[in-house]
């Protein structure tokens, strides 16, 4: 963004938005795009076990005992795939399996994932 700034010659004393720089110059944002996209489909490698049997083992894992008392609980990787395809693990892995199926999947998210960040 600052970048951008620059180059329209915008002071930060005026105090313009992120978005209206962007419609200045007809451009979105990509990148939270292309992250959304890439994790979906890391996901799909994993849950295939085209990664190998350790990767699923970690991402299927959970470590027994209780956690620190007053700690928020972490936000997984596994969550933001969760709220992105709006489907349960099980589901996911079940729909990985058919590549097909999984690359639609991916396409769909990232075009919402477009209309989240404008």
């Amino acid at each position: 963004m600052w970048c951008w700034r620059k180059i329209l010659g915008v002071s930060w004393r005026e105090h313009r938005t992120n978005k209206s720089i962007l419609e200045e110059l007809d451009v979105e944002r990509e990148l939270v795009a292309k992250v959304v996209k890439l994790k979906i489909q890391y996901f799909g490698h994993v849950a295939r076990e085209s990664a190998g049997q350790l990767a699923l083992t970690v991402l299927e894992g959970s470590m027994e005992g209780t956690r620190f008392q007053g700690k928020p609980i972490r936000r997984q990787w596994l969550n933001d795939i969760e709220d992105w395809t709006r489907y349960k693990y099980i589901q996911l892995k079940e729909m990985s399996v058919d590549r097909e199926q999984w690359r639609k999947k991916t396409r769909e998210c990232r075009a919402s994932s477009n209309m989240l960040t404008t």
